[in-house]
C-alpha cells in the first residue's frame, strides 16, 4: 500500500506533466492554460452565476502543482481541496478545526501564481431568464454554457498582443456542470469560427479535480468570486492572497443578451439544421 500511496502522489505532483508529456518544449514555452471552476447555486443571496478560473502559462503550472501537493499532504493530509469542503469544516476537512482549516487554506492560497490571473465571467440569474432561456432549446438551457463561450472570446481578445502566444487551452473540472456539450460546441461552433481571428486557439478538455491540482485552485478562485459578488458578505483567510492576483473579469450585459436572443429569432431555423446535422453525425460515429 505505501507503494500505491506514493504513485499515487506523484501523479498528483505531476499532473500537468503528463497531460502535456510530448508537446514539443517550443509550443511548450508559449503555451497557456486556462483553468476553469464553473459555480453556482440556488441560493437566493446569489443574483449572478459565475465561471472562474486561472489563466498561467505551462511554466507556471508546473512550478505551482509540487508545491500545493506538499501543502495538501502535510498532517492531517487532505486528499484534494474543495471550497465548499473547507468552509463547511465536511469530508476533507472533517478532522480540522477553524484554526487549522484556516492556516491550511492560507498556506495552498500563498502558492498561487502570482503571475497568473483570475478569470471569471458573469451573467445576472434574473437577465439570464428574461433573454437566454425563452430563446434557446432547453437543452443548452444552462448559464455555464453562455458565461464560459464569453470567457473565452474575450479572454482572446485580452492575450492576441501576448508575443509568441502559441496556444491557449481550457481545462474544466470533469465532474462540473459544463460538461461533453460544451466541448461539442467549442470544437463545431466557436474554435472554427475564431481560428482566423485568434490562432493561438487549443483544446477544451476535462479533468478530474482530485487528480489535475490546478483545478483545485480555479475552485479557490471560483469561491472568491462568488463571495466577492455576492450580497451577503464573507470572508476567509485566504482572501488576503486571492485578493492580490490581478482579476480579468467580464461581465454579461443585458444588451448583449438582446442581441444573442435577435440573433436566435432571426436565425432559428439555420441553427436548429446545424445542431440536427451535428447529432446525426455523433450518431453514425457512435
Amino acid at each position: 500500500m505505501p507503494s500505491v500511496w506514493i504513485d499515487e502522489c506523484d501523479a498528483q505532483r505531476r499532473c500537468v506533466d503528463r497531460k502535456y508529456c510530448g508537446l514539443s518544449p517550443e509550443i511548450a514555452e508559449a503555451t497557456f492554460c486556462v483553468i476553469f471552476q464553473a459555480f453556482s447555486d440556488g441560493t437566493e443571496t446569489d443574483e449572478r452565476y459565475i465561471v472562474a478560473g486561472y489563466v498561467a502559462s505551462l511554466e507556471d503550472w508546473n512550478k505551482f502543482s509540487p508545491k500545493w501537493h506538499d501543502i495538501l499532504k502535510e498532517r492531517p493530509r487532505l486528499g484534494y481541496y474543495r471550497t465548499s469542503d473547507a468552509l463547511a469544516l465536511e469530508s476533507q476537512f472533517k478532522h480540522f478545526d477553524e484554526k487549522a482549516r484556516n492556516e491550511r487554506i492560507t498556506a495552498l492560497a500563498s502558492v498561487i501564481p502570482n503571475t497568473c490571473s483570475g478569470v471569471m465571467a458573469s451573467v445576472s440569474k434574473a437577465d439570464f431568464k428574461e433573454f437566454f432561456t425563452p430563446s434557446f432549446n432547453p437543452i443548452w438551457d444552462d448559464p455555464h454554457y453562455l458565461c464560459a463561450t464569453y470567457l473565452i472570446e474575450h479572454l482572446c481578445w485580452d492575450m492576441h498582443a501576448i508575443p509568441k502566444l502559441e496556444k491557449l487551452d481550457f481545462i474544466f473540472d470533469r465532474q462540473g456542470k459544463v460538461g461533453l456539450r460544451f466541448k461539442a460546441i467549442y470544437d463545431v461552433g466557436i474554435r472554427p469560427m475564431s481560428m482566423l481571428m485568434f490562432p493561438f486557439l487549443g483544446n477544451v478538455s476535462h479533468e478530474s479535480k482530485t487528480e489535475f491540482l490546478p483545478l483545485q485552485a480555479a475552485d479557490m478562485q471560483a469561491g472568491w468570486m462568488r463571495r466577492s459578488a455576492s450580497t451577503i458578505q464573507t470572508w476567509t483567510s485566504a482572501d488576503v492572497f486571492l485578493s492580490q492576483i490581478p482579476q480579468r473579469q467580464y461581465p454579461i450585459s443585458r444588451k448583449f443578451l438582446e442581441r444573442i436572443a435577435e440573433y436566435k429569432r432571426e436565425h432559428s431555423e439555420e441553427i436548429a439544421a446545424f445542431w440536427a446535422e451535428y447529432a446525426r453525425a455523433e450518431a453514425a460515429r457512435k
